[in-house]
């Protein structure tokens, strides 16, 4: 259900979209599961089911990938393997990934993917990197942008915590002088990450832009909330 305030945000996410000129040195980057049964949600999967856990994390694959297409970046699509083409645009989403540079996760946990993500983004020239999960439904493209204006407006970094103790976006500048160590030695898959997170943030000096508080969905009661409230 979205309220009159929602409707509001949304719509001036669409406007800035429009009017905005964002610069070719920024880039935003999906990291994601290759949507496979039995290797997504598998959380979810112990109280639902794998197939319907597949069919909840193919929807909100989908929803991610059309909202964040709309945005004028360059995109990118890290996922932790990669099929062939012809295999990706078999899929319900393979339309969307067309518009992505698909690329491949690297690392032995997440800190180690997600660095290697944005290392390869500023290499390839991008100079303001958002970085987003793919599996939260409230993600909308207008966050994004909040995130990309707050690093031109002089913060060093912006983070979109989740409800759960984690968090669903993390943007950063390629000019940032050791932010690796945002992502090292992290309790990852805990609720503990968002704030160790800030704790390094605060060790680091950093100015953080913090954006408003979503829910990833992981388990059956993430998905009972959710669909409660109109996914």
């Amino acid at each position: 259900m979205i309220n009159a305030e929602s409707a509001k945000f949304l719509d001036l996410g669409q406007k800035v979209i429009k009017d905005r000129k964002m610069s070719k040195k920024d880039a935003l980057v999906v990291l994601s599961r290759l949507p496979r049964t039995g290797h997504v949600k598998k959380r979810l999967s112990r109280e639902i089911g794998e197939k319907d856990a597949r069919e909840v994390f193919d929807n909100l694959f989908f929803r991610c990938l059309k909202e964040m297409s709309r945005l004028r970046v360059d995109l990118y699509l890290y996922l932790d393997s990669l099929p062939s083409q012809n295999i990706l645009m078999r899929e319900p989403w393979g339309g969307l990934v067309r518009k992505f540079h698909v690329r491949r996760q690297e690392g032995n946990d997440l800190g180690e993917r997600i660095k290697h993500a944005f290392k390869e983004t500023f290499l390839n020239g991008a100079k303001n990197v958002v970085l987003v999960g793919s599996d939260v439904p409230g993600l909308k493209s207008g966050h994004v942008i909040e995130a990309f204006q707050g690093l031109s407006k002089g913060f060093d970094m912006a983070l979109g915590p989740c409800i759960d103790g984690g968090y669903y976006l993390v943007a950063l500048k390629a000019s940032l002088n050791g932010w690796e160590a945002l992502f090292d030695h992290i309790c990852w898959g805990t609720s503990s990450v968002m704030d160790e997170t800030t704790s390094r943030i605060d060790a680091l000096g950093l100015r953080c832009l913090f954006l408003d508080r979503l829910f990833d969905i992981d388990t059956l009661d993430d998905l009972i909330l959710w669909k409660g409230q109109g996914g």
